[in-house]
C-alpha cells in the first residue's frame, strides 16, 4: 500500500498537519495516550504549587531533596527494566504509580494535606511521577517510529500533551477550589486517567507493532549501564548537557514565581491555585495554537538546530527583561511564551536527537537523562539559589542561557551528520 503524502484527496486534517493519510489513526492513538498520561499529571500540578507555597523557607530544601530520590529511583528504575520485558515495562511502571497515589488519596482523606511531612513527600513524589511518566511515554514513541517520520509526527504528537495542560489544571482548580472534594479526591481522579492511558497505550502499540523494526526483549543489563552509555558517547552527553540547561533554568523561572505569588497572594491559597492553573492553561492554549500550525513543518524546514535553538533564545531574553523589570506579570508572559516554545518546538526536537542513536544506546541512557539528568539540573539551580537572594538570582540563568544556545547549535549540527552517516549505511 503507497501513502498519499502530496495531499490531493487527503483529508483535510492530514494536510493541515503535513501528515500522509495512513499514518492519522497511529498519530491519534498516539497522540489519545500521551492526552491521559499528561493529563494524570497536571491535575495534581496546581495542587503541588499550592502546597509548596507554604514552605517557602524549604523549596531549595525540597528540590535537592528530589533530585535524590530521582538517583535512587533510576537505580531501582534500572534494575527492574533489567528483568521485565520492554512490552510489560509501561504497564508494570504505571501500576506502580497508581498505586503510589491510592496512597496519597488515604492520607490526605485521614490527615492535613498541608503537613511538612505530607507536602514535602507529595512534592517530591509528583515530580518524580512526572519526569518518568513522561520518559516512559517518549521511549514507547521513539521505539515506534523512524527517524524521518519522528520528525514529521513528534511535534503533533505532543498536541495531547497541550490539551491535557489546557484541561487538566482547570478541572483541578475545579474540583479542588469550587466544589471542595478535597485534594484527596483529585489524586484519585489522577489515578483513574493513569487506567485510561494504559487502554489507549495498548491500542498505539498495536497501531505501531505493524510496521516496527523488532526490539530488544529488556531495557537494560544493570542499574549503572545509564550512566556508562551516556558517559562513554559525547553524543549522548550532549543530550545530557543540554536538558541540564534546560532544568536549571527551568528551577530558577520556578523559583521566581513561586516569590512573586507570595508577594502578590501572600496567605490566599486559592487565589494563588487558580493563578498557578490559569498559567499553566494559557500557556498550553498558545502552545496548542504553535502545535496545529506551525510544529508539523517546522523541523521539515528550519531543521532539528533551529528547533533546539529557540528555548535557549528566548530563555535569555525572557530572563534578561525579567531582570529589569522584576514582576508577576513580566514572569507570567515569560513563562507564557517559553512553555509554548519548549512544548511546541524544542521539546519534539530534543526527541528526535534519540532517533539516532543505536536502541541498546537508547535503552540504556534515555531514562537516565530524561529523570536524573533533569533533576540534578534542578539541584544545582538549588543550590546556587540559596547563595544569592531571589531578585539577584534572576541574573543567573542569562549566562547558562548564552551557554545553552552553544550546546544547542553543536547538538544540531551533530544529529545531522549521524543521520546523514545512517542514510548512507542503511540497505536500499
Amino acid at each position: 500500500m503507497t501513502s498519499n503524502r502530496s495531499g490531493g484527496d487527503a483529508p483535510l486534517l492530514a494536510q493541515v498537519l503535513a501528515l500522509p493519510r495512513d499514518r492519522l489513526r497511529d498519530v491519534a492513538w498516539s497522540a489519545a495516550f500521551f492526552f491521559f498520561v499528561m493529563a494524570s499529571y497536571f491535575v495534581l500540578q496546581p495542587l503541588r504549587d499550592t502546597l509548596a507555597r507554604r514552605q517557602q523557607e524549604d523549596l531549595s530544601h525540597l528540590v535537592m531533596v528530589t533530585a535524590g530520590v530521582m538517583l535512587v529511583a533510576q537505580l531501582a528504575f534500572s534494575t527492574v527494566a533489567s528483568r521485565v520485558a520492554r512490552r510489560r515495562l509501561v504497564p508494570f511502571a504505571f501500576r506502580a504509580f497508581q498505586l503510589i497515589l491510592c496512597g496519597f488519596a488515604a492520607l490526605f482523606f485521614v490527615t492535613d494535606p498541608f503537613g511538612f511531612k505530607a507536602t514535602a513527600t507529595f512534592y517530591v513524589f509528583v515530580n518524580v511521577f512526572n519526569l518518568f511518566a513522561l520518559s516512559l511515554f517518549w521511549i514507547a514513541q521513539v521505539d515506534a517510529w523512524s527517524e524521518s517520520d519522528a520528525r514529521r509526527v513528534f511535534g503533533i504528537v505532543a498536541l495531547g500533551g497541550t490539551v491535557a495542560g489546557i484541561v487538566g489544571p482547570q478541572v483541578s482548580k475545579w474540583l479542588y477550589a469550587d466544589l471542595d472534594v478535597g485534594i484527596g479526591g483529585v489524586v484519585l481522579l489522577s489515578v483513574a486517567l493513569l487506567e485510561i492511558a494504559q487502554w489507549t497505550a495498548r491500542h498505539a502499540r498495536a497501531a505501531a507493532d505493524a510496521g516496527a523494526a523488532p526490539q530488544p526483549s529488556h531495557v537494560g543489563r544493570d542499574a549503572l549501564e545509564g550512566v556508562v552509555a551516556t558517559a562513554c558517547s559525547p553524543y549522548l552527553l550532549g543530550i545530557a548537557g543540554y536538558l541540564l540547561l534546560y532544568s536549571f533554568t527551568s528551577t530558577f523561572l520556578w523559583f521566581g514565581k513561586q516569590h512573586f505569588s507570595h508577594v502578590v497572594y501572600g496567605d490566599d491559597d486559592k487565589g494563588a491555585t487558580a493563578f498557578f492553573a490559569n498559567l499553566r492553561s494559557i500557556s498550553e492554549g498558545v502552545t496548542l495554537l504553535l502545535q496545529l500550525f506551525l510544529a508539523g513543518r517546522f523541523m521539515s524546514r528550519f531543521g532539528v538546530g533551529v528547533a533546539l535553538c529557540a528555548v535557549p533564545l528566548f530563555t535569555f531574553a525572557g530572563f534578561s527583561t525579567v531582570w529589569i523589570v522584576p514582576s508577576l506579570a513580566s514572569l507570567a508572559i515569560f513563562e507564557v511564551g517559553r512553555q509554548a516554545l519548549q512544548y511546541a518546538i524544542s521539546r519534539p526536537a530534543k526527541e528526535v536527537l534519540f532517533t539516532v542513536v543505536s536502541r541498546a544506546e537508547k535503552s540504556k541512557a534515555k531514562a537516565f537523562i530524561d529523570t536524573v539528568i533533569y533533576r540534578l539540573g534542578d539541584a544545582a539551580a538549588a543550590g546556587v539559589r540559596e547563595q544569592t537572594s531571589a531578585e539577584k538570582g534572576l541574573f543567573v540563568p542569562i549566562p547558562a542561557a548564552v551557554v545553552w544556545t552553544v550546546v544547542a547549535v553543536a547538538m544540531g549540527r551533530a544529529q545531522k551528520r549521524r543521520a546523514r552517516a545512517n542514510e548512507t549505511t542503511e540497505p536500499k
